[in-house]
């Protein structure tokens, strides 16, 4: 039993994986032990009451063995049916129910107990328990993850503890943030988005308004698996530096001779000491560059840009590539400071951005109006 059970559990985890409610179910021909047809939940994604894994693989059964009869067939699945799933089993009669875990909440209204125990319903043999630690473990982990992600992204304000929980508390009850809250709800059940959701936040977390010395703007978080945490062009440490931020190091050593080559990529250090490090757009799903574009992250970000911009204590803001010169407009106090060039990536680095002098600038400008200037050592 276990061995079928084991398939049931694959691909329940597939369920999961999508969003939808982790249960996996396969028909098994008892004679010859060969798993006839399989199924897993889509409800959500294919918007279908009907999308049920017990259904699907009852209906892709009934198909291959050419008939709407399931006799000495049995249905393995990891979580008790519900009632529209065990209608479906008393209409096919398929002879041997086996399940994991007890679904306590459908259960509780009518079990499958119940419904075969109707005097003119068909009554299979109901075998419960098999692999339930797994597949209870499977279920619970699933909706433990959901309800956080919609107590953190759905329900509760970010919490900065710093002066951004006051400037920013209106902006999180505008129209266009509910939106976009319940894009990344939906986002973060059923792919798979970076930063992780509590790092989103992490460029105003590090660095509070008052303390903001340099704006460095990129454009959305890197794609790749253990890169993105929120402050833009850095990296985790342990992961190689990409090639944008190496000549971001290339340019601070020729301007400063300070040298952050082969060391690590983890900006955390100029954050703390008054660098915001904020992308435009602040998710995006693995692997697909701008997917989050245009969901009202740049809304949010403008915003952020425009607090900056009406500050009396003076601010440089270095723009780097066209999205970011774009900005440009929002900053209109003649306090601050804005130093624009080309992108530092490979492709454009050379047009513009080496031999920029943006970080002696920068500091020649802190120290003029009485700020330290930035240490730009990531150590």
């Amino acid at each position: 039993m276990e061995k079928y059970m084991k398939r049931a559990v694959e691909l329940a985890e597939l369920a999961g994986s999508m969003g939808e409610i982790p249960v996996g179910a396969v028909v098994v021909k008892r004679e010859t032990g060969e798993i006839v047809a399989e199924g897993y939940n889509r409800r959500e994604s294919d918007k279908n009451a009907l999308a049920h894994a017990e259904l699907i693989a009852i209906n892709e059964a009934c198909k291959k063995l050419g008939g709407w009869r399931l006799i000495e067939c049995d249905l393995y699945v990891t979580l008790e049916p519900c009632p529209m799933c065990c209608g479906a089993i008393i209409n096919s009669r398929v002879e041997r129910v086996i399940y994991g875990a007890d679904d306590m909440k459908a259960g509780s209204v009518f079990s499958l107990q119940q419904m075969f125990e109707l005097p003119y319903n068909h009554k299979p043999e109901i075998i419960r328990g098999v692999m339930s630690e797994e597949c209870g473990e499977l279920l619970s982990s699933f909706f433990r993850r959901i309800r956080k992600i919609q107590k953190y992204i759905g329900a509760e304000m970010v919490n900065f503890e710093n002066e951004w929980d006051e400037l920013l508390k209106d902006e999180f009850q505008k129209e266009y943030y509910q939106d976009l809250r319940k894009f990344l709800i939906k986002e973060y059940k059923t792919q798979t988005i970076y930063p992780d959701m509590y790092d989103i936040f992490n460029a105003m977390k590090y660095t509070s308004y008052e303390d903001v010395k340099v704006v460095i703007l990129g454009q959305d978080p890197y794609h790749e698996p253990n890169q993105a945490h929120g402050l833009s062009f850095s990296v985790k440490k342990g992961v190689e530096p990409p090639p944008s931020l190496k000549n971001i190091f290339k340019e601070i050593n020729d301007e400063l001779g300070i040298d952050n080559s082969g060391k690590h990529g983890e900006l955390t250090n100029w954050a703390k000491s008054g660098v915001l490090l904020l992308n435009t757009v602040l998710t995006v799903r693995r692997g697909m560059a701008n997917s989050h574009k245009d969901k009202g992250w740049e809304k949010f970000t403008d915003s952020v840009i425009s607090l900056l911009n009406e500050r009396e204590k003076p601010v440089v803001f270095l723009l780097w590539g066209n999205n970011a010169k774009a900005k440009r407009k929002l900053i209109t106090g003649k306090q601050h400071l804005v130093l624009a060039s080309a992108h530092p990536s490979p492709l454009s680095a050379y047009h513009g951005f080496f031999g920029c002098g943006h970080f002696a600038e920068a500091n020649r400008f802190l120290e003029a109006n009485g700020m330290e200037p930035v240490n730009w050592s990531i150590d």
